[in-house]
């Protein structure tokens, strides 16, 4: 089984729970996807390049908590766009299972555009998220 892993601004000062660990422990491969998180206005104020360096940050850091357990993954940083990230990481990589890390904050993002939504019935691929 191959997992894809999206984390966006919920693992800002999270950890990954254990749960979804074991999943992780059961996969033959784990990729994590870390977008950049660009509003509107960072869109039109220039700030693309500052949400991509923090994307990174945050890939750096999930890479390492996931090395720390013992799993092995690798990693990127997705469009700025999250339909079309996900749409790429699931085309490059093609999982067996998407999981998405939601932040508590019901403002964020992805709960304000159905993210949620959009991956399962753009992959039909089976879902978990899981609010930190």
């Amino acid at each position: 089984m191959r997992v894809l892993l999206a984390v966006g601004d919920a693992v800002e000062d999270a950890s990954i729970p254990s749960g979804v660990e074991l999943l992780m422990r059961s996969a033959s491969e784990v990729r994590v996807l870390s977008p950049p998180l660009v509003s509107r206005i960072g869109w039109l104020t220039g700030q693309i390049d500052e949400s991509r360096r923090i994307a990174d940050e945050r890939l750096a850091r999930v890479l390492g908590e996931l090395c720390e357990r013992g799993i092995p993954a690798t990693g990127s940083r997705g469009d700025e766009l999250p339909r079309t990230g996900f749409a790429d990481a699931v085309a490059e990589f093609s999982p067996d299972h998407i999981v998405i890390a939601l932040s508590h904050l019901e403002h964020t993002t992805w709960q304000r555009h159905n993210l949620i939504d959009h991956v399962i019935s753009d992959h039909g691929l089976p879902v978990t998220a899981f609010v930190l």
